[in-house]
């Protein structure tokens, strides 16, 4: 299993990551501007979003030939489809990058798919067509509620089991990784210190989140009374997350071993 670390569009975030010995990035076309070249060369596992979800919400739009002229131009070998709320559209859109791109299109199953009994069955046409795909939309909208995902994520993988591969997009928690066989995973907790005041601890297994001063009060049973740590150098603090979700991948992936899941 590949815990892939997102938001890594800058020197800085990805010459850290570097630096540590992570192999697995994530990087969205959107925030490279569609012209900043991906760091795909220097990482063994990359992964590229076009960044639609983040367009929509600064209500702009991304031109599906505009992603098709960038994953060409920079070769890229893993793309997440560019999809959109109006499903034609969407479907459009992956028939014309599996098309006129030579990347891995990796298409995206929403949670609010599974929910529309109309398009739940979206996913059965996704498992004929590609052998590696994704779930996504588990956090808009606000916190979604813990019995719908876990219903969403036993539907898929009653169906993909260790035969489809299946990427969690900002997918994190230990609990889930112990229950399913996800071959990848990202999320940008291993940043979020610069914006919440999060560290990230790893111990047996767990990787437990731990708040600063600039969380909300509703984290006080999460938070740091440790000073020094407060105190440390925010690199200092983004390397330490990182390192904890670099152990975190290893239990896990040991973990699937054991029971007899192991990805190539």
């Amino acid at each position: 299993m590949k815990i892939v670390f997102a938001g890594a569009e800058s020197k800085l975030y990805s010459g850290m990551l570097k630096e540590i010995g992570a192999e697995n990035i994530l990087q969205s076309a959107f925030y490279l501007r569609y012209k900043n070249q991906p760091n795909e060369d220097n990482f063994p596992f990359y992964l590229l979003d076009s960044g639609g979800f983040t367009a929509r919400k600064q209500k702009k739009d991304i031109d599906v030939r505009q992603y098709i002229d960038f994953l060409n131009k920079y070769k890229v070998k893993y793309a997440f489809e560019l999809d959109v709320p109006c499903m034609k559209t969407t479907l459009q859109n992956r028939t014309l990058l599996k098309t006129h791109t030579d990347a891995t299109i990796i298409p995206v199953y929403h949670l609010s798919s599974y929910l529309r009994e109309d398009y739940r069955g979206l996913l059965d046409d996704m498992l004929a067509d590609f052998d590696y795909v994704s779930l996504g939309g588990m956090a808009e909208g606000g916190r979604t509620d813990h019995k719908k995902k876990e219903k969403f994520f036993r539907y898929v993988f009653n169906k993909t089991r260790d035969k489809i591969k299946v990427h969690g997009l900002g997918v994190t928690a230990s609990d889930t990784l112990k229950k399913y066989p996800f071959y990848s995973v990202d999320s940008t907790t291993w940043i979020n210190s610069v914006k919440y005041g999060i560290y990230v601890e790893y111990k047996n297994g767990i990787v437990y989140q731990m708040y600063g001063p600039k969380t909300l009060s509703s984290k006080k049973n999460r938070r740091i009374d440790d000073m020094k740590i407060l105190n440390r150098d925010q690199n200092d603090i983004i390397k330490n997350n990182v390192q904890s979700f670099m152990k975190l991948e290893k239990f896990i992936t040991d973990m699937w071993t054991k029971r007899g899941v192991k990805w190539n």
